[in-house]
């Protein structure tokens, strides 16, 4: 049998149970708990977010349990009302019924107000960390729930990695987290690169990391830092980003250098042109190049003595090249210094031995002299030698007058040689020419009118004076000259 009335400001159902009047009373309470909350809202009386958590939540089982444990009189009288009727009056049962609910639902409001409920949401691609009374309590994922008054929620994005948590030993104690996230422990030797759908983001510390799986692509690359060499096949893009690029030591070798690998002090490998990149960590690294190119050396102003004691200074070039970089580099050190040392004692060693008159007609010499006798020392150092010759022969102030002085006197006699055989030689011409104008006297004639020639072609004016009688004097000139 079930009976219905309606009155302001809530409906009510009161069922009852021939069989089971308790069961009746029982059934009856929450419905008038729900029609009493819902009445409080249409009056604005209380919020829509109390009266739906009350309704829509477990809770409210253990809400009404305690308003009826401080209304135990409220059900008591009920219960003995509904025996003493034998059938029984719903129009009086509701009156009492009402009477004794008002302080029911007074005390339920108090209740409510000291633990009200409020629902949250968490947008799409959030998910939220549930604290109760700061610890840990549960995970929710993106939509609406509801939280108690002593409950907080940090929300996370589920495309970002997370290693600040210092409850994460907790949190992963909690099965449902532990399925929704992926966990990623670097040691203090490991990093680790961070990337988003192929794109790098950023680089992880040593530490626990922990990112919400099946929301992002996320990826990581694990280094290991206690190597030397890289050999994980990270992009130079990658590497020469300022985030990585504090963790590794770069080396550059020249197309004209060859290199040599030290790692902890030990010779590793030779290394060709191109930069090396390695990890930075306590183990040193250390790269000695060596110029392949062809090099040049100046000695200049060696003092040095003659065999006939001439001091003189000597400015001498050597070129050479490496031609084995681990013998300069390994096998000894300074190897150019000790290249210009051998220079010197073979420069000495050429310039001593001869005089200065020697020295000066051989000094071009010099240079096969000093390549020869470098040979087999310069490849103990791991150079050829491949060109070298003396520059310059300075000479002292005093010795450059007297060579000066020298110079001047051997000039001169070859002058005066010069002159006394141009001398001699232009008598023995005019010897030979007297002989022949001797012989022939037509010859000596011709040789006389070109020195007349020569004579007129001097004279700008002639001015004969005769008294009328020139051309018979000149007649008589040149018969008497015909007749002899």
């Amino acid at each position: 049998m079930v009976e219905q009335w309606t009155e302001n400001p809530f409906t009510h159902k009161l069922i009852t149970c021939k069989n089971d009047r308790r069961k009746a009373v029982a059934v009856f309470l929450p419905i008038q708990v729900a029609c009493y909350l819902l009445g409080q809202l249409d009056n604005n009386l209380i919020k829509e977010d109390t009266a739906a958590t009350i309704l829509s939540t477990s809770p409210i089982e253990g809400l009404v349990q305690q308003c009826a444990k401080r209304a135990t009189d409220v059900q008591t009288w009920t219960l003995r009302e509904l025996n003493k009727s034998v059938q029984l009056n719903p129009a009086s049962v509701v009156g009492r019924w009402n009477a004794g609910t008002a302080f029911l639902f007074n005390e339920l409001i108090v209740i409510v107000n000291k633990r009200v409920m409020f629902r949250t949401r968490i947008n799409e691609g959030m998910v939220g960390i549930v604290y109760k009374n700061g610890s840990y309590n549960r995970v929710e994922q993106a939509g609406t729930f509801w939280l108690m008054p002593n409950e907080s929620v940090e929300t996370c994005k589920v495309d970002t990695v997370y290693g600040t948590f210092a409850k994460l030993d907790i949190m992963l104690k909690d099965d449902r987290f532990r399925a929704m996230v992926e966990l990623l422990e670097l040691n203090d030797s490991q990093i680790a690169l961070q990337f988003v759908n192929g794109n790098f983001v950023s680089v992880l510390k040593a530490g626990r990391y922990f990112y919400f799986k099946g929301f992002a692509n996320i990826k990581f690359v694990v280094l290991n830092l206690s190597k030397v060499e890289i050999t994980e096949g990270i992009d130079l893009a990658v590497l020469l980003r300022s985030e990585v690029a504090a963790y590794i030591r770069a080396f550059s070798v020249a197309s004209y250098e060859e290199g040599l690998l030290f790692v902890d002090g030990k010779f590793q490998k030779k290394l060709t042109k191109g930069t090396y990149y390695f990890w930075k960590n306590p183990v040193t690294v250390e790269v000695l190049k060596a110029d392949l190119r062809q090099l040049q050396m100046e000695i200049s102003g060696q003092e040095i003595l003659t065999l006939d004691k001439a001091a003189l200074r000597v400015n001498f070039y050597a070129q050479y090249r490496v031609v084995d970089t681990e013998v300069a580099l390994l096998n000894n050190k300074d190897f150019e210094k000790q290249l210009y040392i051998l220079v010197q004692l073979v420069l000495r060693e050429f310039v001593g031995t001869k005089t200065l008159d020697e020295l000066l007609e051989s000094k071009d010499s010099v240079g096969q002299f000093v390549a020869d006798m470098l040979k087999g020392k310069a490849a103990k150092l791991g150079v050829e030698i491949v060109n070298s010759g003396m520059r310059d022969v300075i000479l002292p102030g005093e010795m450059k007058e007297i060579m000066n002085q020298v110079l001047v006197a051997q000039k001169q006699a070859q002058a005066n040689t010069i002159m006394r055989r141009e001398e001699t030689a232009s008598t023995r011409s005019l010897l030979n020419t007297a002989k022949l104008m001797e012989d022939n006297e037509m010859l000596f004639k011709l040789k006389e009118m070109e020195y007349v020639e020569k004579i007129a072609s001097k004279i700008g004016e002639i001015t004969v004076s005769g008294n009328g009688q020139v051309l018979d004097q000149l007649r008589d000139i040149f018969s008497s000259r015909v007749n002899k």
